[in-house]
């Protein structure tokens, strides 16, 4: 790690987007990109070998004395080829990569390219002048999914977005190599058109610059651009590669300028993205999130595929909310259960709403594994003693997040990912016992010694509501809390009950033979609520998710386990919890 970045690191971090990139050939180079100045030499021998001459060791003065006129690119390729197509031809071969090549990784970004681009995504640097002709930034831009504006000839400059409003303005200032009017002999490089001209000295006076790959000693119309800027707003940093020229050492002393000394491009560019990365970690985890922040981010990183982004802010709140946690009082006495309940809820919205936005918007792989992981850690949440009654409440946070990550999931079809977090987690190490996930997260068993103070947090109260107070609390929580995506008060209890549904049959599922094999929902109340769910269900028949994901044998295990379940199941709720539906799940889900 190059430690001589990290004042610029933090610089960019505070002020995204203030800093501009300036990259000479030297960035190219490592990639197997011939410099303008090789090109115009093997051009000058193909002439000679055309006209059998030998026209070493100095190709240039050769041309200069047999043709008795200055170098220059395009008289040399009107000289090989009749048409622009067949220059455009010749020039090819310096720039695209041949198959030989491919193979061994030549003409293709360097890390420095896609660390810049990188940058560019994140929103860091909003401008990129080059003097290369190659397409390897363009190229590292596209694969981030970057659509620059790229500009290398007055017209386009004139036509050109305001820089504020475009993405990324990467200027080819002596051209592209598809278009044969590009610049490189002294001659050429000694001026610029008026928009080229005003457009270097906006951005010289407006941004600060990080110079990498470039002598400063031939394009002396850049130069004498940087000289005329007074600006001092923001600072520029030079890249050092071996001694400097002497007009790279008068620009710096004029320019003030920050050297990096002895730094490749790669090193440098990889350097500052790693340094950012970490700056950016510390932001989402020192930072107090809103509710609603938590899920704008999050749905951004979903959009983006920014995994790592995601990984990172759902880590971050997860390891936040265990130290609050593992730091509350839970020695004190039951009044002070409300609360300690209403601390721990307004502690997890913010979690609660980034799971919530990534269960409803993917199920990929990668946020399927961070949910999977996140509640893993909330359930293993370690026992700190204190009162009976309070001390349960540790497990309030893996409780509010279980919940909204089915919800959600459930809303949005997502099987595979209520897959991921029920059916591919570790055991549960409780003290000194080893528990399945399902069996270790069911409410009434984490709240057993809780029931009576969440008696007192319930605003619908009801005479049903007595018997399941945690999970009716869930239910006002979770109601209050899905204010987007679920804004719909039905839509809200199709997916709640149709999650406490599929909890306490796939519990049965896994418990069936043992004593402790029921886990209630509030669907137990009224077996009605359940229609809608299992009406949207039948629709799908049986390549329904929750069937062919939940449940390892299909549509015949779904039936067959819903006959046991009302044979054995509803009448033990009808038994033992008063108020309990006593009807049939199974003709329910038949349509009778």
């Amino acid at each position: 790690m190059n430690y001589e970045v990290t004042p610029l690191a933090v610089a960019m971090h505070s002020n995204p987007g203030v800093y501009a990139v300036f990259l000479g050939s030297g960035v190219s180079k490592p990639a197997g990109i011939p410099s303008g100045w090789d090109i115009m030499m093997d051009l000058c021998r193909k002439v000679a070998a055309c006209r059998g001459e030998n026209c070493e060791p100095s190709p240039d003065q050769w041309y200069e004395q047999t043709f008795q006129k200055p170098i220059r690119y395009d008289t040399l390729l009107e000289e090989i080829g009749n048409t622009s197509h067949e220059r455009t031809g010749i020039l090819r071969s310096y720039f695209e990569t041949a198959p030989e090549e491919a193979e061994q990784g030549l003409k293709q970004p360097t890390a420095a390219h896609r660390a810049i681009a990188w940058l560019v995504k994140q929103g860091f640097v909003k401008v990129i002048i080059t003097t290369n002709f190659d397409r390897l930034m363009e190229t590292a831009l596209e694969d981030e999914g970057v659509q620059a504006d790229v500009l290398w000839s007055e017209e386009q400059i004139e036509g050109a977005r305001p820089l504020p409003h475009s993405p990324c303005a990467l200027l080819k200032v002596n051209g592209d190599y598809l278009d044969s009017r590009f610049k490189n002999t002294a001659l050429e490089l000694e001026e610029y058109p008026l928009p080229i001209e005003q457009f270097l000295s906006r951005v010289f006076e407006d941004y600060g610059l990080i110079v990498a790959g470039w002598s400063a000693e031939w394009d002396n119309g850049l130069r004498n651009c940087m000289f005329r800027v007074k600006s001092r707003r923001y600072g520029w940093y030079w890249l050092q590669v071996g001694p400097l020229t002497e007009s790279a050492k008068h620009l710096i002393a004029h320019r003030q300028a920050t050297v990096v000394a002895d730094t490749g491009a790669d090193s440098f560019f990889k350097s500052l993205k790693s340094q950012i990365e970490a700056l950016l970690t510390l932001d989402r985890r020192s930072l107090s999130l809103t509710p609603q922040m938590a899920q704008a981010m999050a749905k951004n990183f979903i959009r983006q595929k920014d995994w790592i982004g995601l990984h990172d802010m759902v880590h971050g709140e997860v390891d936040r909310i265990l130290q609050f946690v593992i730091s509350l009082p839970y020695n004190g006495r039951n009044e002070e259960f409300p609360s300690m309940v209403e601390r721990i809820t307004a502690e997890c919205e913010s979690l609660v709403q980034i799971i919530n936005a990534t269960c409803y918007f993917t199920e990929e792989e990668k946020p399927r594994e961070y949910i999977r992981q996140a509640l893993y850690q909330l359930i293993s949440v370690p026992f700190i003693g204190g009162n009976s009654k309070l001390h349960p409440l540790r497990f309030l946070p893996v409780l509010l997040t279980f919940y909204s990550s089915g919800i959600a999931s459930v809303a949005a079809n997502h099987y595979k990912m209520l897959r991921s977090i029920w059916l591919e987690q570790p055991t549960v190490i409780e003290l000194s016992a080893s528990l399945p996930f399902l069996s270790a997260i069911q409410p009434l068993r984490l709240f057993s010694n809780a029931a009576d103070g969440f008696k007192g947090l319930i605003q619908n109260k009801g005479a049903r509501d007595a018997f399941l107070p945690a999970h009716q609390y869930l239910y006002e929580t979770m109601k209050r809390l899905f204010h987007s995506p679920l804004s719909n008060s039905a839509e809200f209890d199709r997916c709640f009950y149709g999650f406490e549904f599929l909890y306490a049959l796939r519990f049965y599922s896994e418990n069936e033979s043992s004593s402790y094999k029921y886990a209630p929902g509030l669907f137990i109340f009224d077996l009605g609520t359940l229609e809608p769910f299992l009406r949207h269900g039948r629709s799908f028949g049986p390549h329904w998710g929750a069937i062919e994901h939940l449940f390892n044998d299909g549509q015949d295990e779904w039936i067959d386990l819903m006959k046991r379940f009302d044979h054995n199941a509803i009448p033990w709720f009808a038994q033992h919890i008063p108020y309990a539906d006593n009807g049939s799940l199974l003709k329910l889900y038949q349509g009778q």
